[in-house]
């Protein structure tokens, strides 16, 4: 393959280069972390679940920490992505986080090692503020050996702030483009040696970007004890009450476009009407998303040596999504000829107003999410036949009771302001009253019981040796009732019911080759099973295109599962760090829509299968006293049974930044960076019948320390490049923000 030849030479080439360099003196620059700008290859990872260094894992990984989103201006779980590679985070809707991993979406998203379980049904959900966070790992690659039915590109893990963390003190107020107000509060305290606390708060208030703005209110308290020397104890309770402009983006036209009077073709489908700005948001002044949360967690470790600790944590999430919009915007058009413009319907001529929208599919749902989650762990260090076994022994229990209020009726939505008409350029977004109301509810009860055993054995002091298993049992519910204003059931269904096992296994070799250089490969399997029911209006087939009855099955499809496998190099010194890595997935079992039969059901099969390879790239290089370098390099390229590539997955990507450092003289205290980002074009559907072109962002940043305070600029998109990183309906592009630019002061206290 092209890109692991290419990856093999830039890996020689720079590997080769730094270890000519002469050594930085280890008295003059003390490194605490091998650091990728916006990623960090730290010393371990929580989600692993094993305590070794990373380099001894064969698993590749991408971390951010607090500094780093500091000094990168970061207030979102997208902003955190963009200087590393494997991973593309988009924001759709006005608030909801998508994640595209190594080609694959429907990420598992994690918040201190426990599931995010809207995003196994919805696929994207809200996220609220960072500003109780110490970091956020990626793991690159399937995970199910350690976490059971998982993404299949990788896992996000954000760990939030320890009571035990190092004490401090802070307040920040940050001032920006479009009106942006955002202040922060952050302060933890050691009692005493047995009794910690922490206390992090934040209030951000924006216009946002195409006045697509935000509040967000989100506080966070924890709390540490330790009743014995063995034990320790943490609580963590959180609540954010966040609200969001929601966003329809801007129609591209679905066909050619021709002047009705000349016959001269004037747009070509993918493009935007010459008089539409980018700036120009169309949604209805009533459209409306809050993200309410609450959560609680416990923690109890108990260390019965040094090297045997029993770990058991338990959770309780209460989340509530209330959404309204008017989602889908399309063009006027007539059978009539009495518009200036017209498009091909096969042999027919459509005419098609090109400089009025109609607001044609308005949307209204509520989902009440509340999980309860509990593991038991066992970790042990045991050395057997004069080999360490680092053995990780573990249970899960989930249980999710979600209820999906829905407003999809023909009554549900009404008023003057339904479906109304807007200008393109200059809209009156006004146009009237618009009501709703729920009058469904679809109720989910979702039971996982997993094990697993995972065990890193050290064969030499220079080969580790990592196997890992786990077994799942799926148990899932489902009925309906209409619902009245109080949300009162009625006319409710009978309970349909699924379940289903699974297994899977993850086998990695880790072989250091020189101090401080390792090379690993790795063999995972992944599986997702389909929260489906059997519906007596479908016909299912296998992958083999044969049809069977579903009716009595515990489960109507097969789990979507696969293999990946990984080969890698890393490379942690005190001054550069390196990895890098190639790899190969496949998935199988996708559902894939086949038609209608005779009798006008459905048909669906599982003959879908999706492939992706690709090659990643990160560094970091310290090569002078105050100099840093640091870049990243990503090729993918994810093609389904069709040969379809898929949406919003970049064949290349990739990343740089500059950093300096005054350590001396009257500029002492201040730091510089400069950033660049680069992203292919994207098709922003399966069908790959939409395209957005590819785009170079530059960002810029300064700092300035003195005694207790600091003060910091950042300007985003220097060059204010016209780009589009997102879509809604496939055609309606979101543009991403132009040039802007942000202050912050921050005291320590």
């Amino acid at each position: 393959m092209k890109f692991t030849t290419s990856l093999t030479l830039i890996l020689c080439l720079i590997t080769g280069h730094v270890f000519s360099q002469t050594r930085i003196d280890k008295d003059t620059i003390q490194i605490d972390e091998v650091a990728i700008h916006g990623t960090s290859l730290h010393t371990k990872e929580s989600a692993l679940k094993v305590d070794v260094p990373l380099k001894y894992i064969p698993v590749s990984t991408a971390t951010i920490n607090t500094k780093e989103m500091e000094t990168l201006d970061v207030k979102s779980i997208n902003d955190a992505f963009n200087y590393t590679t494997g991973i593309k985070a988009r924001q759709n809707y006005g608030g909801f986080q998508t994640f595209r991993m190594r080609g694959f979406g429907k990420p598992v998203i994690m918040m201190d090692g426990q599931i995010d379980y809207r995003m196994v049904y919805s696929s994207s959900a809200p996220m609220s503020s960072l500003a109780n966070v110490a970091r956020v790992e990626y793991l690159k690659g399937p995970a199910s050996a350690l976490y059971g039915g998982s993404s299949v590109g990788g896992i996000i893990n954000i760990v939030r702030k320890s009571p035990w963390d190092k004490e401090e003190g802070s307040l920040l107020y940050n001032i920006g483009s479009y009106n942006s107000h955002d202040v922060r509060l952050s302060y933890s305290k050691h009692i005493n040696p047995n009794l910690a606390v922490r206390l992090d708060g934040e209030l951000l208030r924006t216009d946002g970007w195409r006045d697509n703005g935000k509040k967000i209110n989100n506080l966070y308290f924890a709390l540490g004890w330790k009743p014995s020397t063995n034990d320790n104890i943490e609580l963590r309770i959180g609540t954010f009450n966040d609200r969001y402009d929601t966003e329809a983006g801007t129609p591209a036209f679905k066909n050619n476009i021709f002047e009705t009077a000349t016959d001269k073709q004037v747009y070509s489908k993918g493009e935007l009407p010459s008089n539409m700005t980018r700036e120009q948001r169309y949604n209805d002044p009533a459209d409306f998303l809050k993200s309410i949360n609450k959560n609680v967690s416990v923690e109890w470790t108990h260390d019965f040596t040094q090297d045997q600790s029993l770990r058991l944590v338990a959770s309780y999430n209460d989340d509530n999504i209330d959404y309204f919009s008017t989602e889908e915007l399309t063009y006027v058009t007539s059978k009539d000829k009495t518009m200036d413009h017209y498009y091909m319907n096969g042999d027919t001529k459509t005419y098609i107003d090109v400089n009025t929208l109609q607001r044609s599919y308005p949307l209204r749902f509520q989902h009440v999410t509340r999980t309860f989650q509990a593991s038991l762990e066992y970790l042990s260090k045991v050395n057997v036949l004069g080999m360490d076994h680092h053995i990780t022994l573990g249970h899960n229990s989930y249980y999710t009771d979600r209820n999906s209020y829905t407003g999809y009726g023909k009554d549900d939505v009404y008023g003057p302001g339904e479906h109304a008409l807007v200008s393109v350029e200059n809209p009156t977004l006004d146009q009237g009253d618009i009501f709703h109301k729920l009058s469904r509810v679809n109720a989910y009860d979702d039971k996982i019981f997993g094990f697993y055993l995972q065990d890193l054995v050290e064969l030499t002091n220079t080969t580790k040796l990592m196997l890992g298993g786990r077994y799942d049992f799926f148990f899932y519910d489902k009925k309906t009732a209409d619902v009245d204003s109080d949300k009162n059931w009625s006319n409710i269904s009978d309970t349909k019911s699924m379940k289903d096992n699974s297994f899977s296994y993850k086998v990695g070799l880790v072989q250091e080759v020189m101090d401080d250089v390792t090379l690993f490969g790795s063999v995972s399997s992944f599986y997702r099973p389909y929260r489906e029911v059997y519906n007596p209006n479908y016909i299912y087939q296998d992958k083999n295109g044969v049809a069977y009855d579903a009716s009595s099955k515990d489960h109507v499809f097969d789990p979507e599962d696969g293999v990946q496998y990984e080969l890698g190099a890393k490379v942690e010194k005190r001054f550069f760090s390196l990895q890098a890595n190639v790899y190969s997935i496949t998935k199988h079992n996708v559902k894939t829509y086949v038609g209608k039969n005779e009798e006008n059901k459905n048909i669906y099969s599982q003959l879908g299968k999706v492939k992706s390879k690709g090659a990643e790239l990160d560094f970091s290089w310290l090569f002078a006293d105050n100099w840093k370098l640091r870049g990243g390099y990503g090729y993918n390229e994810t093609l389904d049974s069709n040969d379809k590539e898929g949406s919003f997955s970049p064949k290349n990507t990739a990343y740089g930044s500059l950093d300096y450092k005054f350590t001396t003289g009257a500029m002492k205290g201040l730091s510089m960076w400069w950033g660049v980002v680069y992203t292919d074009k994207q098709f922003t559907n399966s069908s790959n019948s939409y395209e957005v072109p590819s785009y170079v962002v530059q960002n810029l940043g300064a700092r300035y320390d003195k005694k207790h305070y600091w003060l910091q600029l950042n300007v985003k998109n220097l060059t204010d490049e016209l780009y589009y990183d997102s879509a809604v309906y496939s055609n309606q592009y979101i543009a991403s923000p132009g040039r802007n630019w942000s202050v912050t002061l921050g005291v320590k206290l």
